[in-house]
């Protein structure tokens, strides 16, 4: 029974993939805008980011139109951050590096960042707020910038490219973007106005500054762990929305090096990341996982002499998961060999949602080397 559920849950999660990829826009579909000087200003929140924030700069430098303005906010970086970003700046008038200053109380960095760097440039018409690991293709912004004035809600999220480099990034992040644009917040429903589903991609979202502004902008969540869904949530509240444009032909990123980090990422992510709470997320896990393993512990039950007619349903299973993890490209693109690991991303990030609900009910949360007791 639990075998022809998953076949059904999985199947269904293939025809949702393919009806994404017609339903949500590529950014080169949208010309790049023409203005003289693009009127946004990105700001790129930064904590011990040395490795990646001097191509991410110049890449913004290298936005065609120009930008206004490229703010960096070195917060409270240990491995000179702030140095690199200086260096890839190279004297250009537009970019400044400024430090967040002191976290205050029930802050999390990355909002306290992003406000910092708003504030920095009050006249902008547009803000993006971007991560320090994105690249750029000079026409990025300006493609998100005619997307948004096209498609008029008040701002735009682009789904970069995630290249993955080892083996524990190639086979848990696909899992990990199948379960939240499936599981977590179907694209139909998160892009849908009157839902309060919402979903957004924090390496790239473009916002119009009156609406940030309106919805009390990164200070109003001060203390939410999962930055970019919350700013989506509070964009649909106010009448707005985050609309939703493939990116990876635009931006990419390396989301996190090598099992480690990624380990403590999705720990978090998978946590705070869920809407119900860590008992809710506990048991969305322990769901996930049994709709995940059922076939391939059924079929290896099946082929057992006697019972090869019990093998059609989870080979249905298996074969929408495989399907599931291939149609994650080009979002994500992992060699052929890496089709069948679906499972083993399920499971891992099955147990650091658990891991990271266990961290909740015990005192808060571990990010980037501070402890977050009132996280949510």
């Amino acid at each position: 029974m639990v075998t022809a559920i998953a076949a059904a849950v999985w199947s269904a999660v293939v025809g949702l993939q393919l009806h994404e990829r017609r339903a949500v826009p590529e950014a080169t579909v949208f010309a790049p805008a023409e203005d003289a000087v693009m009127p946004v200003a990105v700001v790129v929140p930064a904590r011990d980011e040395a490795r990646s924030i001097g191509h991410c700069v110049a890449t913004l430098r290298a936005q065609t139109p120009p930008l206004a303005a490229i703010v960096v906010v070195d917060d409270g970086s240990t491995d000179g951050t702030g140095d690199v970003a200086r260096r890839a700046a190279d004297g250009d008038p537009r970019v400044r590096v400024v430090e967040a200053g002191p976290l205050p109380d029930g802050w999390i960095g990355k909002n306290w960042a992003c406000w910092r760097g708003a504030g920095e440039v009050p006249d902008t018409a547009w803000l993006v707020f971007s991560d320090a690991d994105m690249v750029f293709e000079p026409d990025a912004v300006a493609r998100a910038l005619t997307a948004a004035r096209t498609l008029g809600r008040g701002g735009v999220t682009l789904f970069p490219r995630v290249d993955c480099v080892t083996r524990a990034e190639r086979w848990v992040i696909p899992a990990a973007l199948v379960a939240i644009g499936t599981f977590v917040a179907p694209g139909p429903l998160a892009r849908h106005p009157s839902s309060p589903v919402a979903l957004a991609a924090g390496g790239f979202i473009l916002i119009d500054r009156g609406l940030y502004e309106r919805i009390g902008g990164h200070r109003a969540q001060r203390s939410r762990m999962v930055d970019d869904v919350t700013l989506a949530t509070r964009v649909k509240a106010a009448g707005g929305l985050l609309s939703h444009v493939q990116g990876h032909r635009v931006v990419h990123l390396r989301m996190y090096h090598g099992a480690r980090d990624l380990w403590r990422g999705w720990r978090k992510n998978a946590s705070f990341g869920h809407p119900g709470g860590p008992g809710k997320a506990i048991a969305g896990a322990a769901l996930v996982a049994a709709l995940t393993l059922a076939p391939w512990v059924s079929l290896l039950a099946g082929v057992r002499p006697g019972r090869r007619t019990r093998v059609a349903a989870p080979l249905v299973a298996i074969g929408a998961q495989v399907a599931a993890q291939r149609l994650a490209g080009p979002m994500v693109p992992t060699p052929r060999r890496d089709a069948v690991t679906l499972p083993v991303g399920m499971v891992v990030l099955v147990a650091a949602a658990v891991r990271g609900a266990l961290d909740r009910m015990t005192g808060g949360a571990v990010w980037r080397g501070r402890r977050y007791p009132r996280a949510t």
